[in-house]
Protein backbone atom coordinates (compact mmCIF):
# COMPACT_ATOMS: atom_id res chain seq x y z
CA UNK A 1 0.00 0.00 0.00
CA UNK A 2 2.68 2.67 0.78
CA UNK A 3 4.24 2.25 -2.58
CA UNK A 4 0.94 2.89 -4.58
CA UNK A 5 0.60 5.53 -2.39
CA UNK A 6 3.89 7.40 -2.77
CA UNK A 7 3.29 7.08 -6.63
CA UNK A 8 0.09 8.83 -6.59
CA UNK A 9 1.27 11.39 -4.61
CA UNK A 10 4.37 11.62 -6.80
CA UNK A 11 1.66 11.96 -10.06
CA UNK A 12 0.08 14.83 -8.45
CA UNK A 13 3.30 16.54 -7.79
CA UNK A 14 3.87 15.87 -11.53
CA UNK A 15 0.83 17.43 -12.50
CA UNK A 16 1.03 20.31 -10.32
CA UNK A 17 4.49 21.37 -11.40
CA UNK A 18 3.53 20.77 -14.80
CA UNK A 19 0.46 23.29 -14.69
CA UNK A 20 2.48 25.58 -12.95
CA UNK A 21 5.47 25.86 -15.64
CA UNK A 22 2.39 26.00 -17.74
CA UNK A 23 0.96 28.48 -15.94
CA UNK A 24 4.20 30.40 -15.37
CA UNK A 25 6.17 30.01 -18.62
CA UNK A 26 3.98 29.39 -21.88
CA UNK A 27 5.35 31.75 -24.67
CA UNK A 28 2.75 33.56 -27.06
CA UNK A 29 4.27 36.49 -29.02
CA UNK A 30 1.64 39.53 -29.57
CA UNK A 31 0.70 42.60 -28.24
CA UNK A 32 1.23 43.05 -23.94
CA UNK A 33 -1.64 41.37 -22.71
CA UNK A 34 -0.87 44.07 -19.40
CA UNK A 35 0.21 47.67 -19.00
CA UNK A 36 3.78 48.14 -17.85
CA UNK A 37 6.55 51.54 -18.06
CA UNK A 38 7.22 51.80 -21.72
CA UNK A 39 4.64 49.47 -23.20
CA UNK A 40 3.21 49.73 -26.52
CA UNK A 41 0.19 48.04 -27.54
CA UNK A 42 1.35 48.16 -31.02
CA UNK A 43 4.43 46.76 -30.13
CA UNK A 44 4.69 42.51 -30.19
CA UNK A 45 6.42 41.41 -26.98
CA UNK A 46 6.49 37.53 -25.66
CA UNK A 47 3.89 36.99 -22.90
CA UNK A 48 4.93 34.01 -20.65
CA UNK A 49 2.16 32.31 -19.19
CA UNK A 50 -1.27 30.50 -19.87
CA UNK A 51 -4.04 31.51 -19.67
CA UNK A 52 -3.30 35.03 -18.30
CA UNK A 53 0.67 36.38 -18.85
CA UNK A 54 2.62 36.29 -15.62
CA UNK A 55 5.21 38.07 -16.94
CA UNK A 56 6.09 40.17 -20.31
CA UNK A 57 9.42 40.50 -22.32
CA UNK A 58 9.79 43.12 -24.41
CA UNK A 59 13.50 43.60 -26.33
CA UNK A 60 13.35 47.61 -25.72
CA UNK A 61 12.65 47.25 -21.67
CA UNK A 62 13.33 43.35 -20.58
CA UNK A 63 11.30 41.58 -18.38
CA UNK A 64 8.26 42.51 -16.48
CA UNK A 65 6.23 40.84 -13.59
CA UNK A 66 2.26 41.44 -14.23
CA UNK A 67 0.43 42.16 -10.63
CA UNK A 68 -1.07 38.80 -11.26
CA UNK A 69 2.36 37.28 -10.87
CA UNK A 70 2.76 38.73 -7.55
CA UNK A 71 0.45 36.55 -5.85
CA UNK A 72 0.37 33.30 -7.94
CA UNK A 73 4.06 33.00 -7.21
CA UNK A 74 4.10 32.89 -3.40
CA UNK A 75 1.24 30.55 -3.58
CA UNK A 76 2.96 27.86 -6.25
CA UNK A 77 5.72 28.09 -3.82
CA UNK A 78 3.44 27.28 -0.64
CA UNK A 79 1.77 24.33 -2.89
CA UNK A 80 4.65 23.08 -4.75
CA UNK A 81 7.50 23.18 -1.99
CA UNK A 82 5.55 20.76 0.64
CA UNK A 83 3.96 18.30 -1.74
CA UNK A 84 7.80 17.98 -3.52
CA UNK A 85 8.90 17.51 0.37
CA UNK A 86 6.44 15.03 0.81
CA UNK A 87 7.23 13.03 -2.24
CA UNK A 88 10.80 13.12 -1.28
CA UNK A 89 9.78 11.44 2.44
CA UNK A 90 7.38 8.79 0.92
CA UNK A 91 10.28 7.84 -0.91
CA UNK A 92 13.02 7.76 1.59
CA UNK A 93 10.73 5.59 3.75
CA UNK A 94 9.85 3.24 1.03
CA UNK A 95 13.36 2.92 0.40
CA UNK A 96 14.28 2.06 3.41
CA UNK A 97 11.49 -0.43 3.86
CA UNK A 98 12.90 -2.29 0.65
CA UNK A 99 16.21 -1.92 2.67
CA UNK A 100 15.05 -3.74 6.11
CA UNK A 101 13.63 -6.44 3.63
CA UNK A 102 16.69 -7.49 1.82
CA UNK A 103 18.75 -7.76 4.98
Amino acid sequence: MGGRRCRTLAIVFGVLLVAALLIDFFPTFGPPQFRYTGSDPNTHVWNLGWPLATTVYDQRWGLHASPFAYVLFPIEVVVLVPAGIAVRMCRARSDRRQAMKKE
